[in-house]
């Protein structure tokens, strides 16, 4: 909603900000990828295979939004990509099951990037869609500091979480529960056992 409201130029600033504020965390650095940026990546790695649960079927013409895909293993291009990452109005849990989705699909989609394969295969466009197609505060040598350890990059350590909280139309965050994940997360801090 930040991102939204705050107007071109200070979209990724306030973001940062109000990250920063919710999580009593600092970032350094942001990298921010929009959603034809995403489509490109799909398929610059030739697609990525991902088991869609179940039908998933949404049209709204008047923000051009069509989603239309069916349940199984398959390879999404970037346009399929996109549905699966978009939709959320069938789901009984609508955004919380929408990120959970688009969770799992970066999850599917990081672990093919990691196959040296494909990595090796696509490297050029994927370089050149990450320096033309994403906005960064990150100076480029900075950047190229970090590449040996994306190469090495194990799939099986990264996580994602979802800040705890609860709501419908709007998420209320818990609190002492994002304190807890962020400072096991971050800082290595295990949570409380409950008795």
């Amino acid at each position: 909603e930040v991102h939204d409201y705050a107007g071109e130029g200070n979209r990724c600033t306030f973001s940062v900000a109000m990250l920063e504020s919710l999580l009593n965390i600092d970032i350094d650095y942001y990298v921010k990828i929009d959603l034809d940026a995403f489509k490109e990546l799909v398929d610059a790695m030739g697609g990525v295979e991902f088991n869609v649960e179940e039908r998933l079927y949404y049209s709204d013409p008047e923000q051009g939004l069509y989603i239309d895909l069916y349940p199984g293993l398959q390879t999404l291009d970037g346009e399929k990509a996109e549905m699966l990452v978009r939709y959320r109005s069938g789901y009984a849990q609508g955004d919380i099951k929408r990120i959970e989705v688009q969770q799992a699909f970066l999850q599917a989609m990081i672990e093919q990037l990691s196959s040296s394969d494909t990595l090796l295969k696509n490297l050029d466009s994927l370089i050149k869609i990450g320096l033309e197609k994403s906005e960064t505060n990150m100076p480029l040598s900075e950047a190229l500091h970090y590449a040996p350890y994306v190469a090495k990059l194990n799939p099986a350590t990264v996580t994602m979480d979802t800040v705890p909280g609860e709501g419908g139309a709007y998420y209320d965050l818990d609190e002492e529960g994002t304190k807890t994940l962020i400072d096991y997360r971050i800082y290595g801090i295990e949570p409380p056992v409950s008795t």
